[in-house]
């Protein structure tokens, strides 16, 4: 590929269009490793920010109960 031949896909610039086209549909349909994006694009870690809330909660509502008995 060091002389801008992209074997079915063409040479030169046109060549190389065409194959990135086909390597980012690719990666898309895939499945493999990394963490996995909602529709929009970004990390969904929501969970995490919804534990942490629940925690500070609990911890509030039982040095509540502490405190009061």
């Amino acid at each position: 590929m060091c002389d801008g031949d992209y074997g079915i896909y063409g040479k030169g610039f046109e060549g190389y269009s065409h194959y990135m086209q086909a390597f980012e549909e690719s990666q898309k349909g895939s499945s493999g490793g990394g963490p996995r994006k909602s529709n929009n694009g970004n990390s969904d870690n929501s969970g995490c920010i919804v534990a942490a809330v629940l925690m500070v909660l609990i911890y509030i509502i039982i040095k509540t109960i502490i405190e009061n008995s």
